[in-house]
């Protein structure tokens, strides 16, 4: 799935959007932390409003949504510089996915949005930063108010390449083909394999493997795409399975296998995609731009060891050229030397550098700068110590791409942790209104609710405890309340249930216990009001009159899935109860497992989220039996 769009549809958008240039700025919004909104009116195209989400998306619309009422204090900042000037000019920089959009007021700003990474919009007045939603500073570049305003490296651009860089960046590259143009070539992924399949090209034959007709149908398909994104007249979604996977303003062999829905520009398309895809989350834009910022450094690093092995050998192979011709060398050194001092000018030689002596010469069909201040000898040692200062560059440059390729697969490992919290929010299932609370179903169906805390004890028993319910303590400092609602035809089975629960539940599973014991009582015997004298702790409850005592309960639960009202839900209770309400269920008792690795093995055991299980667990460290 398309995740934002790339410096190649912003230049469609940047079209689309010059209908907004003679535009007057009307309000300014920011109706989400990283989206930014600016009405505009003009008479010829009345109210615009253009959208920016910094997760990579740019699009103008008619001014029909709501926005907020109230402005947030960056949108104020803006308002206050841009309401009521004139939008003079809208442009793409580079191919970068930068817009900047210049307003005329008493003097001219310019709004900087840079739509990669987790985004940022800079308002600059001259170089100097006005304001900025987000405070950056890198190695080369500084956002903050008062301080120069700097692009980041410019991406390659195509459009400016001659037709000798892009045989050089094709043929030098290591990669495959279409990595290749995806990286070298700026033309990121998917783009990169539409011009593979209209060049009728393998998108995995190796980059420096291509023929020259192969090279000039690549050329070709590259300036022809570039073309189509420049008059861009198929606004398209394409999907899959009824599903948005992917959006271009250019009609796509890629899109052969795909339904496509098309719209009448390429805002509407954006607008509609925005709006029906899952939104990225910050950190995966970041790695999405922090990996493909590698992998063009990769590809600059490799296109470096391939320079440096040439000049190795380029250099080794002019030092023995001068011993194997060695005559030919001193003849040649001491014609140029006797030329120099006696002043009389030589037109077969170039002078390279007057003050060393170097001077360009062929020696039997070889061209190379030699010094006549040297003799043979050390003008041949120039160039062995020449490639040896060469090794030790490429020493350096072989020991940068193992560095890349590390971080590189380190950034595969953080992208598979988001898939998989990704897949955790899933899973996750939606909360019924008990679950703020321990819970489970007893083996006579009465549901059971425990505080997880002193807070929730406390809300508990005020909220849920009502005539005909059972309140359920077990006989150690600190467990916690338990609330056993009426049902007609319960027994004492459903009681000794909640007293397992409320030991497993308390200080008693840290300690390893084996049993203990727990009492019940009628809502009447429970109070907060302290006699005098007595006090109450926070979560904590005075009992009046007889307790009715359970003795040898057992330390230990049950966990599984059960149903409630059609929905998927983790139960952690007591094993009879467990057994009753779960097909598939496992034992619990106090054990060696942290609590941590063990909800990481039961999620993967039930296919639930890793955070159900651990809302469930019991207070400490588990030891895990399968049940058949």
């Amino acid at each position: 799935m398309k995740r934002s769009l790339s410096g190649l549809d912003i230049i469609t958008v940047s079209g689309e959007l010059q209908v907004l240039v003679g535009s007057r700025v009307d309000k300014i919004y920011q109706p989400e932390r990283d989206e930014i909104a600016i009405s505009t009116s003009s008479k010829g195209s009345g109210k615009m409003r253009l959208h920016v989400a910094l997760s990579g998306w740019i699009w103008i619309s008619a001014a029909q949504s709501d926005m907020p009422t109230t402005p947030s204090n960056f949108a104020m900042q803006l308002r206050k510089h841009l309401s009521n000037g004139i939008i003079s000019a809208v442009n793409q920089h580079g191919l970068d996915r930068i817009i900047e959009i210049s307003v005329q007021k008493q003097e001219e700003y310019r709004l900087i949005f840079e739509i990669f990474g987790d985004g940022n919009v800079v308002l600059v007045s001259g170089d100097k930063i006005i304001a900025a939603l987000r405070i950056r500073k890198w190695k080369h570049r500084e956002i903050r108010p008062n301080s120069s305003y700097a692009y980041p490296p410019e991406a390659f651009d195509p459009r400016n390449a001659s037709d000798e860089k892009l045989n050089d960046l094709i043929l030098t590259s290591k990669a495959d083909m279409v990595r290749t143009l995806a990286t070298r070539l700026n033309l990121g992924g998917g783009y990169a394999e539409e011009i593979c399949l209209r060049a009728k090209i393998d998108k995995g034959i190796n980059a420096n493997e291509l023929g020259e007709e192969e090279l000039d149908r690549i050329k070709e398909e590259i300036h022809r795409l570039i073309g189509d994104f420049e008059t861009g007249n198929f606004f398209h979604i394409s999907t899959e399975n009824d599903k948005p996977v992917d959006i271009s303003p250019i009609e796509l062999r890629l899109d052969d296998r795909r339904q496509t829905n098309k719209f009448s520009s390429f805002s509407e398309a954006i607008e509609n995609y925005y709006h029906s895809t899952p939104k990225m989350e910050p950190g995966e834009a970041k790695l999405n731009d922090e990996k493909e910022r590698l992998e063009r450094t990769l590809s600059s690093q490799e296109e470096a060891v391939q320079r440096f092995r040439e000049e190795i050998d380029r250099a080794q192979k002019l030092a023995e050229h001068i011993f194997s011709n060695f005559g030919l060398t001193s003849a040649l050194l001491d014609k140029v030397k006797a030329s120099v001092e006696e002043g009389t000018p030589f037109k077969e030689f170039e002078m390279i550098d007057p003050a060393e002596g170097v001077f360009s010469a062929e020696i039997s069909g070889e061209v190379m700068n030699l010094s006549w201040r040297k003799d043979v000898t050390q003008n041949a040692q120039f160039y062995y110590e020449e490639a040896k200062k060469l090794r030790d560059k490429l020493e350096g440059a072989l020991e940068a791409i193992v560095e890349t390729k590390k971080k590189l697969e380190n950034l595969e490992d953080r992208e598979l942790v988001l898939r998989t919290e990704e897949k955790e929010k899933d899973r996750r299932t939606k909360p019924d209104w008990f679950e703020k609370y321990r819970w489970f179903r007893s083996s006579e169906d009465v549901l059971i609710l425990a505080g997880r805390d002193a807070k929730s004890n406390e809300l508990l028993v005020k909220k849920h405890l009502k005539p005909g319910d059972r309140y359920v303590h077990a006989d150690i400092h600190g467990a916690p309340s338990v609330v056993v609602k009426s049902k007609e035809g319960q027994t004492e089975a459903t009681l000794r249930e909640a007293g397992e629960f409320s030991l497993a539940m308390s200080k008693a599973w840290n300690a390893g216990l084996a049993g203990g014991s727990a009492y019940w009582v009628t809502p009447e015997q429970v109070s907060k009001t302290p006699e005098s004298g007595e006090f109450v702790p926070r979560g904590g409850f005075i009992i009046r009159g007889k307790r009715n005592y359970m003795e040898k309960l057992e330390l230990r639960l049950g966990i599984g899935i059960c149903s409630v009202e059609s929905k998927r839900k983790v139960m952690c209770g007591p094993l009879p109860a467990v057994a009753k309400h779960c097909s598939s269920y496992v034992e619990i008792r106090p054990g060696d497992v942290s609590k941590e690795k063990a909800a990481k093995l039961l999620a993967a055991r039930f296919s639930a989220a890793i955070s159900d299980i651990q809302a469930v667990l019991p207070p400490g460290s588990v030891d895990i039996r399968e049940k058949d």
